[in-house]
């Protein structure tokens, strides 16, 4: 992580420079979609996280794109990597992908790890950015009267990747992917695993309940992607 508190300190010395540059990159969750057609860009994790970047290095300016499309895959992402990420050069890629991903369930597992791969290796060919993975939050156990009409097509799937334990794979691909790529991991899946260990309802944190992390989630995950780039800090 070198690179993006290199830039930190750099733009504190030096305010001329551009702005700490961090690129979102995912699907529904990083676009910041809660319920049916409903976007909230205030309450997306990766604005909790430049606040909490602000407020802990006051000196710097930093700017996140937004580059979280919804009912995207790894696939998706790979394709308009060029648009959305490599051509702005940015000091810090997140990338949030699994999700959607696991509903195709485990025989997609290794085209999804193809494809996250490649993905990383891309940002690393084509630019000097830092690379943070992200695990995927759970989704939901049961229906719910918050599920909208129009997603009654998707309760029996979203369901189905959460308790058969595909998510849970994907999730732990994502862990692997990290370790043998040497990318920093933050681990939002091992945080709701915690919850429900310790006898907390997950499901009442699905804002459309299905597969959308509500407000508290979202913090829950911004603070997982601080403590986990603080770190770094520290190997830097």
């Amino acid at each position: 992580m070198k690179r993006f508190f290199d830039r930190i300190n750099e733009k504190a010395l030096d305010p001329r420079l551009a702005p700490v540059l961090i690129i979102a990159l995912g699907d529904s969750l990083s676009q910041g979609v809660m319920e049916q057609r409903f976007l909230d860009p205030a309450a997306v994790f990766h604005r909790h996280v430049q606040g909490m970047l602000e407020v802990f290095y006051p000196c710097t300016t930093f700017s996140t794109i937004n580059a979280g499309v919804s009912g995207d895959n790894v696939r998706g992402g790979g394709e308009r990597l060029e648009r959305d990420v490599l051509c702005h050069h940015p000091d810090l890629v997140i990338i949030g992908y699994s999700s959607n991903d696991s509903l195709k369930g485990r025989e997609w597992l290794p085209e999804f790890a193809s494809g996250l791969r490649e993905i990383i290796r891309r940002i690393r060919e084509r630019t000097e950015a830092d690379i943070l993975l992200l695990t995927p939050p759970f989704m939901a156990t049961t229906t719910s009267a918050r599920i909208h009409p129009e997603h009654q097509i998707y309760v029996e799937e979203i369901i189905g990747a959460q308790t058969s334990g595909s998510l849970s794979a994907f999730a732990e691909r994502v862990r692997e992917i990290s370790c043998d790529e040497k990318v920093p991991l933050a681990d939002v899946n091992r945080e709701w695993v915690r919850l429900r260990e310790a006898g907390f309802d997950t499901d009442v944190w699905m804002v459309n309940g299905l597969n959308h992390p509500n407000s508290a989630g979202h913090r829950l995950a911004a603070l997982t992607i601080f403590h986990a780039l603080l770190s770094q800090r520290q190997m830097t």
